[in-house]
């Protein structure tokens, strides 16, 4: 596989919902370590709940995903108000085939608006609770995706996320 490929991305729920898609990102990076998509561009097409219809946008900041080989996360580095944002999801490790990487949202997420400030918030527990019972997570799953929260909530007292954004700033400079 080439770098800058242009791909898709899936992602699932738990019950098997293709929620949310993204057209045509552009595989920057393929390490041991992990596969870096760039997203700005890409358009997005998710399912409203509360609407019950599908809606559209397009990613117009600077944003890399980076989907880390064989862990229980995945994350995207992106400017906000021309500063690094860092949003990153606990989901099942991803796999790739059909030239789509796909992966299983498990709910709770991480988000920092400025990496400086070290101010991140713990987003989407009461979504967890909820999808924990209407999707039947088994007790292995739901002690994976706390396990893995732990694991976040550690890497980002360590400052580990805080080098991705530095590659915002090469880009913009």
């Amino acid at each position: 596989m080439s770098n800058t490929k242009k791909v898709s991305v899936h992602a699932y729920k738990f019950n098997g919902l293709l929620y949310r898609s993204w057209e045509f990102p552009t595989i920057i990076e393929n390490t041991d370590k992990y596969m870096c998509i760039d997203i700005r561009k890409s358009k997005v097409i998710f399912w409203k709940k509360t609407d019950q219809k599908h809606v559209y946008s397009t990613i117009k900041n600077q944003s890399f995903w980076y989907f880390p080989k064989n862990e229980w996360f995945n994350f995207i580095v992106a400017t906000k108000s021309q500063k690094p944002y860092i949003y990153v999801n606990v989901s099942s490790p991803f796999i790739y085939e059909e030239d789509t990487i796909k992966f299983i949202d498990l709910d709770i997420d991480f988000k920092t608006l400025d990496v400086t400030s070290k101010e991140w918030k713990k987003l989407d527990e009461d979504e967890f609770s909820e999808h924990s019972i209407e999707y039947n997570y088994p007790q292995a799953l739901i002690n994976k995706i706390n396990a893995v929260s732990e694991q976040l909530q550690t890497m980002i007292d360590n400052g580990y996320f805080n080098k991705y954004a530095d590659v915002l700033k090469d880009e913009n400079e």
